[in-house]
């Protein structure tokens, strides 16, 4: 997404930086610090959850095959060793002495290991452990804690570069009030704590400035869903009549990293619709859902942009490339229809659609998708105008006996202008779905009762 930044001259790299600058560098440093330590822990925490469950499996098997032994107990110390380091790692219930025991055992279990390797290779005397028994928890308890000292130390400098920042040495921070005795108080991070502070300041204040503009950053960096500060951010940038070429750049990175988050691609619309340019729109959301080609939101925006700026040319286009890739796309699908529908559609775009559904339903007869989007079509329609449907429908049937969307597809034909031929098919599909669809048998019943008499 470089299309959105400008080229910088020499001189502005050459430009000592401003004060906003300074204070957006102190603060993204922060956010990111807390950011990459917090994806550390939750990697530390899965590497002791490993730990543990491999210790767990060889007691087990230690246990099944020579009951209770030594070596199931050295086993024993590495679960509860790796089970406590997760407990300190987040700090659940009295960190320090949960740091006491698993020190005590971590030392027990390494040295236990370190006698076992002397008097084998010493004295030529197997011990009680297993060749294949290591302290894993002990290691797993030291490297976590290791890491711990290096993530409480980095984030604490970044935090002290926070808390001395200049810029914001006039403004009296506003804390969070949740009342004299709150039932369960959040443990929010010092540096989160203070952000919000600020950022409350600043909305009693209503300032709109470029120092407020970064704190915006700061706050969503900490949470991408507050979205009091998409809001801000917005009146901000409308304020200082900011390049909202640069705004997309930002909120292309935010989109990408939180592809769920709606409050993104609202303030994204936003932000477009007053830009009025929508020449990157397509290919951004075509990137999106490149990741997740389900994603509501994503399609959702792109139902806004095309319907927004009269983007409908070459939609059906991409609608058919993501059907190629996945046709059990419902949202690809339910964009075909709000394309082809954006206009009252022909009989001959109709006859088109419905021979597009059968072409999906030819590669995958169960695929519910492509059924629902004929039956939308066929919906409020007289079937029996639609001689094509009902022999397709019936070769389908014919070919894939088990194929229930087909089967219902026929009744319903068949009851439209019944006969008695007709009612007659109708009750023969009926009682074949019971048989292969129990689970909805009572439906399929009383669809039967409620067959029309034959004229």
């Amino acid at each position: 997404m470089g299309k959105f930044k400008k080229a910088a001259g020499a001189a502005n790299k050459a430009a000592t930086p401003t004060p906003a600058q300074l204070e957006k560098e102190v603060m993204t440093h922060h956010a990111k610090t807390v950011y990459f330590n917090g994806l550390w822990k939750d990697f530390l925490t899965k590497a002791c959850a490993m730990v543990g469950g491999i210790s767990g499996y060889h007691g087990y098997a230690i246990l099944t095959e020579t009951g209770l032994h030594f070596s199931l107990a050295f086993e024993l110390m590495s679960l509860c060793t790796s089970l406590l380091t997760v407990f300190f790692l987040h700090r659940i219930s009295k960190p320090l002495l949960i740091f006491k025991l698993a020190f005590s055992l971590a030392l027990i279990q390494l040295g236990w290991y370190a006698l076992q390797v002397y008097n084998l290779r010493v004295h030529n005397v197997k011990g009680e452990l297993g060749k294949d028994q290591i302290p894993m928890g002990a290691m797993c308890f030291l490297f976590a804690w290791a890491s711990d000292r290096y993530m409480m130390r980095s984030e604490a400098q970044a935090q002290k570069a926070t808390a001395e920042n200049p810029v914001w040495a006039d403004v009296q921070r506003v804390p969070q009030d949740d009342g004299p005795n709150p039932a369960v108080p959040i443990n929010y991070s010092a540096y989160y704590r203070d952000v919000m502070d600020l950022f409350r300041a600043v909305l009693l204040s209503d300032e709109l400035s470029e120092r407020t503009l970064t704190l915006t950053e700061a706050v969503i960096e900490c949470n991408a869903a507050n979205y009091t500060a998409w809001h801000f951010r917005r009146k901000v940038l409308k304020a200082l009549n900011s390049n909202l070429g640069d705004e997309l750049e930002f909120c292309s990175d935010k989109a990408l990293e939180n592809p769920k988050n709606y409050q993104i691609w609202h303030h994204r619309r936003e932000i477009v619709d007053r830009f009025n340019d929508p020449q990157f729109e397509l290919p951004f959301i075509a990137e999106a859902l490149d990741d997740d080609s389900k994603n509501y939101h994503c399609w959702a925006y792109r139902q806004w942009v095309v319907a927004r700026f009269n983007l409908w040319a070459g939609e059906l286009a991409f609608v058919d490339e993501m059907l190629e890739k996945d046709m059990r796309n419902n949202s690809a699908w339910n964009h075909r229809w709000f394309v082809t529908h954006h206009e009252p559609p022909t009989a001959i775009v109709r006859a088109q659609e419905i021979e597009v559904a059968f072409r999906f339903i030819a590669k995958a007869p169960h695929n519910e998708s492509a059924w629902n989007y004929l039956r939308g079509w066929l919906e409020h329609q007289d079937l029996t105008d639609l001689p094509i449907v009902e022999s397709t429908c019936e070769a389908l049937y014919a070919a894939h006996p088990t194929c229930t969307f087909a089967a219902n597809v026929l009744v319903d034909i068949y009851a439209a202008e019944p006969s008695p031929t007709r009612v007659a098919k109708a009750i023969e599909i009926l009682d074949a779905l019971r048989l292969t669809d129990p689970v909805r048998a009572p439906y399929w019943e009383y669809l039967q009762r409620g067959l029309p008499t034959a004229a």
